[in-house]
């Protein structure tokens, strides 16, 4: 749904970042701090299933439902992250090509000294 061939789609969720943001109020000066709070809340939930999903004796039901959370909470950092961005005037595709540059100069000094196990 989101990533139309043409990326018309993202394009259409900036614009609503945008207008969501504007019915911010303007004048916060804690609003990042709060956006960043947000994300770590948000993280932690993420961090929650995936330590709990290796657990082999945990009810299916438990898993399902701290899956729909972390998914959720996923949603929720990626909003954060490109409103943060929004606020910040930086482009969030220009990041995530730093991001992924990133990984790949990680990945060859993996390949080299080896992955943790």
């Amino acid at each position: 749904m989101f990533f139309l061939k043409n990326g018309k789609e993202v394009v259409q969720i900036s614009k609503e970042l945008r207008r969501l943001r504007n019915q911010e109020p303007q004048s916060s000066d804690t609003k990042n701090i709060i956006r960043t709070n947000i994300m770590g809340y948000e993280l932690g939930a993420i961090q929650q299933f995936t330590t709990k999903n290796s657990q082999s004796n945990l009810p299916e039901p438990i898993k399902r439902g701290l899956e729909a959370e972390a998914k959720l909470g996923m949603a929720d950092l990626i909003i954060q992250c490109r409103m943060l961005c929004l606020d910040m005037y930086w482009n969030f595709d220009e990041i995530q090509k730093i991001g992924l540059q990133h990984l790949k100069e990680r990945h060859e000094d993996f390949k080299k000294e080896g992955f943790a196990e």
